[in-house]
């Protein structure tokens, strides 16, 4: 990304490879953290919105979705040395989730979940080093999400 020195991008890979080796199960495991941080975002979710929270992580809408979006994370990881197609690839999920109605703020909350995640999903492997790597990616990835979003409602405003 342009950022990140060679030391940090290989703690990203070898962080990552534990979620690429189970994406379905830490992507369950990481949005139960992120509805239990932030409950609200839940509703933004019409596919499992009025599913109990009990119930989600055996629900296959929910863990579609939650697979869904490790691999896109996946996408954007094996995409880290080529800054342009990130860069167009993260301006395209936040366009395509303005659609879905979400504001730029969620992305923030996902970060921070995912930011106390780590430590838990990838326990030793989640370094100082690994630490700063990653909230420096976020960082990135979540400002360009927001200018997607923020794209997309340019030219589709909200009508009251």
């Amino acid at each position: 990304m342009g950022l990140l020195s060679s030391e940090e991008e290989e703690a990203i890979q070898i962080t990552w490879g534990l979620v690429r080796a189970d994406m379905k199960g830490v992507g369950v495991k990481f949005f139960l953290h992120l509805f239990t941080m932030f409950p609200e975002l839940k509703s933004k979710f019409r596919a499992f919105a009025n599913v109990p929270f009990e119930q989600l992580a055996e629900h296959k809408k929910f863990q579609a979705h939650a697979f869904t979006v490790m691999s896109s994370i996946n996408s954007l990881i094996e995409s880290i040395d080529d800054v342009e197609m990130l860069t167009e690839m993260l301006l395209k999920i936040g366009e395509n989730h303005g659609r879905r109605k979400l504001q730029p703020g969620d992305f923030q909350l996902v970060e921070d979940s995912l930011l106390d995640f780590f430590p838990k999903a990838m326990g030793e492997l989640y370094t100082p080093l690994a630490k700063e790597a990653w909230t420096k990616t976020l960082q990135v990835m979540v400002k360009l999400l927001r200018e997607g979003i923020e794209s997309y409602y340019a030219e589709h405003p909200l009508k009251p």
